[in-house]
Parts: structure tokens; sequence; C-alpha cells
């Protein structure tokens, strides 16, 4: 992925061709980021390429002024409210028994700063740590499906230089003895009023609520960062505050569903055939069932912004293309 500045905001993307994958909208000021992307998007015409801004939120849409056929639904990202995780009297019960469940087996829990210094202190103190995340990651790795996730999930390797390159990432690791059996990765930004749960690696012989307790963990330290709210990324295809507000008939049902309907012939069938048929490939509805039984506090659509001619079947290729390789 390369970064870059532009009219004062930072930019990050991968090249497919004659298509650009940016990694979200510009990063900046927000009195600054629709400058920058209409500024790019300009550039971007005339030298006759097509950008795809993946992983824009209603908001920024809307800050950007977008037009709603651009707008491509790529699915719904979790936020849990993190003082209820930190103070676990906070949570529904079921929530409760579960990291009680954790707690019995007497786990061992590290909680390391990724940068170099604190990522080489640690390797130095625990010397089995590197060699046991490993064996923790490939059984992982493969239950997520048949398909190779790429670049996601090589950034997220313990051997791999990004894996320690951000002062707010924080790695809460559980341990039976030398043997890790689970971890999380939260990542959060300076002011943020939120932080990301950037993966869930859970080993076989894990116990039963070994998710939930190592989530507890990382809101505690979220918290100390005064972020209220803890976000569990996209679950792809995942279109519950959509539906939600159809099926209740609320205010915004209207418009929830001309939006709906905005999204290509196309996109919208795939999308459904891959929501029906594609579990073997990848765990679409398994991933949205673990998130929504942690009770999320809200579920927040995730775009795609199409350049102005709309969302092709070759943007999409070339978006998959871009997930799938290193």
């Amino acid at each position: 992925m390369q970064r870059w500045w532009h009219a004062g905001s930072l930019l990050a993307g991968r090249e497919m061709g004659r298509r650009r994958v940016m990694a979200g909208p510009p990063c900046g000021p927000k009195s600054k980021m629709r400058e920058a992307y209409e500024s790019i998007d300009a550039d971007a015409r005339e030298m006759s390429r097509r950008l795809l801004w993946f992983g824009v939120s209603r908001e920024e849409c809307d800050l950007l002024q977008t037009e709603a056929f651009r707008r491509i639904h790529l699915g719904d990202q979790a936020i849990l409210p993190a003082e209820d995780w930190a103070d676990r009297r906070r949570l529904p019960s079921g929530l409760r028994s579960q990291i009680r469940r954790a707690e019995r087996h007497r786990l061992d829990c590290l909680e390391i700063s990724l940068t170099p210094e604190s990522w080489r202190v640690a390797c130095d103190r625990h010397p089995w740590l590197l060699s046991s995340l490993l064996d923790c990651r490939e059984p992982w790795l493969r239950r997520q499906g048949r398909i190779a996730l790429g670049f996601m999930t090589t950034c997220l390797d313990p051997r791999h230089p990004s894996w320690w390159s951000y002062a707010l990432r924080h790695l809460v690791v559980a341990c039976r003895g030398r043997q890790v059996v689970g971890y999380v990765i939260a990542s959060a930004t300076p002011k943020g009023e939120r932080f990301l749960v950037e993966n869930f690696v859970r080993h076989p012989l894990a116990p039963n609520g070994l998710m939930e307790f190592l989530l507890h963990r990382a809101s505690v330290w979220g918290i100390s960062l005064h972020c209220g709210e803890m976000n569990l990324g996209l679950a792809p295809l995942h279109q519950a505050s959509l539906w939600k507000s159809i099926q209740e008939r609320s205010e915004g049902s209207a418009g929830a569903m001309a939006e709906w309907k905005t999204q290509p012939r196309w996109y919208r069938a795939l999308t459904h055939g891959l929501r029906r048929y594609g579990e073997p490939l990848y765990r679409f509805r398994g991933l949205a069932r673990f998130k929504d039984r942690l009770h999320p506090s809200a579920w927040e659509p995730l775009y795609l912004i199409a350049p102005s001619d709309g969302f092709l079947l070759w943007d999409a290729l070339a978006l998959a293309g871009a997930f799938l390789s290193k």
C-alpha cells in the first residue's frame, strides 16, 4: 500500500491496473477532507484513472457530498460501548458468564504496546512468544475459509514490519503456560473517540469465552485513552442497519429503501448470491453472527465511493484483487 500527502491530507491506496483502491477517505482535518477528495478525483479523471474509495462511513459520504448512486453499501461495522465492556457489570448476563468461564482457566494475559522497543522487550522476556503466536495464527487462518486474504492478514503477521509500526496499537494475548490460545489487536488514533479491534485470533483449544475476555481487557486500554466506543470492524455484506430501518418502518426507512435501489442490479444479485452460497469461501454469516452476539450498541454502514460513471463489474474485480493479493 502506498501512502502520500495531497492537499493537506494523508492518502493511502493500491494500484490495480487503471484503478486505484483507496483505503478510506482522505485522512486529515474535516475542513481539508473535501478539498483533497475533489482535487485527487479531478486528477484521476484527467489521467483516465478510476478511484475506488473503500471503507467510507455515511457521515464521511455526506461530508464529501457524493451522489447516492456512487455509494456502494459494503456491509456494516459493529460498535460496542467501551465503558460497558471495561466495567463488565454493565454487560448482559450472558456476556458476563462467558468472561467468567474464560477466567476459570487461570489464563495469563500479556499486554504489549506494539512499538519496536516494547515488542523487542516482550520477545526478550518471553522467548517463546513469537513462535507461539504463529502456532495460534495458522489454524485460525485455515478456518477463515478457502480464500486467502492476502495483505489483510499478511500485515497482521508478527514477522511483518507493520506489526510494530504504530505507537497506539495494543496487543492483548491470552496464554496457557507457554502456549498462546488467542489474541486481539486494538488500534486507536490520537484524540479519537473510538478504537478499532483489528482481528480476533483464537486457537482451536482455547476455552469458551476467550474472545469476550480479551475484548474486556482491550476495552480497559481504550478507556485509558478516553475512547468511548469500540469498533469491531466490517462484517462484509451484512446490512443490519438497512433492513432494521425498513422492517421497523422508522423515519429513515423510505431513504434506506431508496438507497438500496440505487445499488447496481448486478451488485444486488451478487451480494445476495454470496450471502446465500458463499459461506464455504468466506464466513460472511458466521462473522456477522459472532459480532451480533456481542450485543453491539449500533451497526453502522460502510460504503465504497465509486467513480462518477458508477460501479462496474471490472471495479469489483479490481477491488477483490487488492484484497486477495499480498
